[in-house]
């Protein structure tokens, strides 16, 4: 926004400097005032800084790491030197005369196309970056999921095993009553015919 503004500032210089009615001194205003401007720009094209990368002041690979793998990466291209050598096209023109003021009319279509061009860049990788966000989102979900399927399935066999053992307890017990209730009646058989 910032540098749309300054183009903004340039056109309107430009279109000033057009007009026949200027003094040589109104002229002289109005380059200092482009120069001015050509500094605005460097400046704020210098200062947009990401991760310690001025990211429109040069050309530059970004490559993100998205999974465990290697190659598990998203990568794009910035072309930030579209922009940075802008302002040397507005200082080697003067708006001292309709030819200059014509150039920087010129210029500044060239910087609009140049700065739709990076607008596209930036949103393909914001675009690729959001697909690539929402892909491990779910990817994170899934495994989430599959590790609670596992635990519930740990969960089930120590229950089965459990209650196996329950029933084996259970079982052994019913054995050893019954063989107990055995005895006693042998036992109480011996007894009624000792009599």
């Amino acid at each position: 926004e910032a540098l749309q503004e300054v183009v903004h500032r340039q056109e309107e210089l430009a279109l000033r400097a057009l007009n026949d009615t200027l003094s040589p001194g109104d002229r002289a205003l109005l380059q200092a005032q482009n120069l001015s401007n050509a500094d605005e720009m460097d400046r704020i094209v210098a200062s947009i800084v990401v991760n310690g990368r001025s990211v429109l002041s040069v050309d530059d690979t970004i490559t993100i790491q998205l999974g465990v793998e290697e190659d598990d990466t998203l990568s794009f291209d910035l072309p930030g030197t579209l922009l940075s050598t802008m302002s040397p096209g507005y200082r080697n023109v003067t708006l001292e005369n309709d030819f200059g003021a014509e150039w920087v009319m010129r210029l500044n279509d060239l910087f609009n196309e140049r700065l739709n061009v990076i607008r596209a860049e930036y949103g393909a990788a914001i675009n690729r970056m959001d697909s690539a966000l929402s892909n491990l989102l779910t990817e994170r979900q899934n495994l989430s999921a599959a590790e609670s399927r596992i635990r519930d399935a740990d969960l089930a066999s120590e229950t089965a095993s459990l209650t196996r053992d329950l029933i084996r307890q259970e079982g052994a017990s019913s054995v050893l009553v019954q063989a107990n209730v055995q005895s006693e009646l042998a036992l109480q058989l011996l007894a009624v015919e000792s009599f």
